[in-house]
């Protein structure tokens, strides 16, 4: 029985497949069709019902990942945890279909990694990978049950050699010819064993670092290279993005803090170092916490669009509505506070996200804005009370500030990218800190 009698379409923009109809056949015309605009993912953990099949066709298209476009953003469709969601969906005898044309080295790692962590007795056997070669792309196939020979060579159609040249089996490998891929190596030996040879990040992806795009080392950078690389370089292993970041980061240190410094060597009036140290720290851990949790809630509220609204305005109004109240606290209440709230949110937190994450859009923003909120308040404070010491050198607290600021995005996505959101909130905790103690040492401003 090969028919539906229904199917859920969940799609992150509808009028693309409008303009396809045809080709389509209409398939969003069809009564048995349901078509929900949401991220994936957000809809899975929602829906109460299970589902037969899951199919996922590339949710980044070839234009999309040329430009580079995912390589600095967060994808919790691709993460580990993320597997976990779509096998808990389905049903005993359900299937999942994922596609994509560079990722799979590291899907394959990360499902295995979900399956085992599910108690899973022999993830290998609930999974094939195919190389759907002329159109540049690869199909990997999720099985709640063990899947069988017979339906590993049927699932994408019947595999006669004539069909090798459209679609191949990659694992189990159907022939020698694709023993000793990568991918296989990954999967019969572990993608630790292959970490340190594989040409590209391998690594499985989780929820606190959910970068799957950045696939390139350090190893394999190569300054001769740099002439001839592209923006998809990553995806091939070579470290372009972090390299890009560590270029601005250069440029801003280079050529935008000189000009803080140089009231020091001119006869000018200027900030002594323990306040501009101060307007330094604050700047950029407040950038940071920004970036991390416009990135880290669209786990919660699915589209980074609806994310990045909801992050902004919460914490442009409350931090405003913060700095108007600044003068009734004081400097040790409010970075208690602040710091406090961080670690909550990077330990506690993420906890709550995976426990509200079934409800609808609007609450989940709405929660987004209540964890949120009390943050905000707090960091529109320091500054304040920070100018409130300088008097008329506040000039000099806003530039230092917004230098910082710049320093702050880019150190604090290096930080999300190598060791995750975790620890990007714990160290923007611990500058916050230390602009505490400097505000301490009264005597030095």
């Amino acid at each position: 029985d090969t028919t539906a009698d229904s199917t859920t379409a969940v799609a992150g923009t509808v009028p693309r497949v409008i303009t396809i109809a045809e080709y389509s056949g209409h398939i969003y015309n069809d009564p048995r069709v349901k078509v929900i605009t949401e991220d994936g993912r957000a809809y899975v953990r929602r829906h109460k019902s299970k589902f037969d099949v899951i199919y996922s066709l590339s949710s980044n298209t070839w234009a999309a990942l040329s430009s580079g476009a995912f390589a600095l953003a967060e994808n919790y469709l691709f993460t580990t945890e993320a597997f976990k969601d779509y096998w808990q969906s389905l049903t005993p005898n359900g299937f999942m279909v994922m596609e994509h044309q560079m990722y799979t080295p590291r899907l394959v790692s990360e499902i295995i990694s979900a399956l085992e962590q599910l108690g899973v007795a022999d993830p290998r056997s609930h999974f094939a990978v195919y190389d759907l070669s002329r159109l540049r792309r690869k199909v990997t196939l999720i099985s709640k049950r063990p899947l069988t020979d017979d339906l590993r060579y049927r699932a994408l159609g019947e595999l006669t050699p004539e069909k090798f040249a459209d679609i191949h089996l990659q694992y189990p490998p159907a022939n020698d010819s694709v023993g000793n891929s990568l991918l296989v190596k990954i999967i019969d030996r572990g993608w630790q064993a292959m970490a340190d040879s594989a040409p590209v990040n391998i690594s499985p992806v989780v929820d606190d670092r959910p970068f799957v795009a950045q696939m390139g080392l350090w190893r394999n950078f190569n300054v001769e290279k740099m002439q001839k690389v592209g923006s998809i370089a990553d995806m091939y292993g070579y470290p372009v993005s972090k390299l890009i970041m560590l270029i601005i980061l250069a440029t801003v240190i280079i050529l935008i803090l000189p000009l803080n410094l140089l009231p020091y060597f001119r006869s000018e009036q200027h900030l002594r170092p323990v306040p501009w140290l101060y307007f330094f720290s604050i700047g950029i851990a407040f950038m940071g916490v920004e970036i991390v949790l416009m990135q880290k809630y669209s786990l919660l509220i699915g589209a980074s669009l609806y994310s990045v609204a909801t992050i902004l305005l919460t914490l442009l109004v409350s931090s405003g509505i913060g700095s108007r109240f600044s003068e009734k606290f004081s400097f040790t209440s409010v970075f208690i506070c602040i710091i406090g709230w961080l670690l909550l949110d990077a330990f506690v937190f993420r906890h709550l996200i995976y426990a509200v994450g079934g409800v609808a859009l609007p609450l989940r923003m709405a929660i987004t804005a209540l964890l949120v909120c009390p943050l905000g308040f707090f960091m529109g404070m320091p500054f304040p009370l920070g100018t409130a010491r300088v008097g008329e050198l506040i000039d000099w607290g806003f530039a230092v500030n917004g230098a910082a600021s710049v320093l702050g995005s880019i150190v604090i996505l290096l930080v999300a990218l190598t060791w995750g959101f975790t620890a990007a909130l714990t160290l923007a905790a611990a500058v916050y800190a230390t602009a505490f103690v400097l505000s301490k040492i009264t005597s030095a401003w």
